[in-house]
């Protein structure tokens, strides 16, 4: 079932990948550029050349599971520390892709930022609610 914890190993794919590749053309990617077992229970991370979308690979028994992250504003900061290792890959740390996929931020002053937009937008939503009531 779709599962995604810390207990799972994940594999940053630091080059930018086109996000209208399907199953098989990400499968291709894991298989010939990084070198991976696609069947080895591993996830497999894509970031596109903006930094904006996210796709994350994972064989699951019965098939292929794709998870899609788009940001409506933003970018992702990942890659580019990343590219100063290994060209192809690198491996990836699960409290660093929920912190990315829930929108926190490395910089402390963006940080700050997001959690301030967050407080603003509930602070919003329980004022509309307190006027419905």
């Amino acid at each position: 079932m779709f599962s995604l914890n810390d207990g799972t190993r994940f594999w940053l794919y630091t080059k930018p990948t086109d996000m209208r590749k399907n199953f098989n053309m990400l499968s291709g990617i894991v298989n010939s550029d990084m070198g991976l077992n696609l069947h080895s229970g591993d996830v497999f991370v894509f970031v596109n050349a903006s930094n904006n979308m996210m796709k994350l690979l994972r064989y699951e028994p019965g098939g292929l599971v794709i998870y899609n992250k788009r940001l409506d504003h933003g970018r992702m900061h990942l890659v580019e520390r990343a590219q100063e290792r290994d060209p192809s890959m690198t491996p990836f740390e699960w409290q660093r892709l929920v912190s990315i996929i829930q929108g926190i931020i490395d910089d402390p002053r963006r940080r700050l930022q997001q959690l301030k937009a967050v407080r603003d937008l509930k602070m919003e939503a329980a004022i509309a609610t307190e006027r419905t009531i």
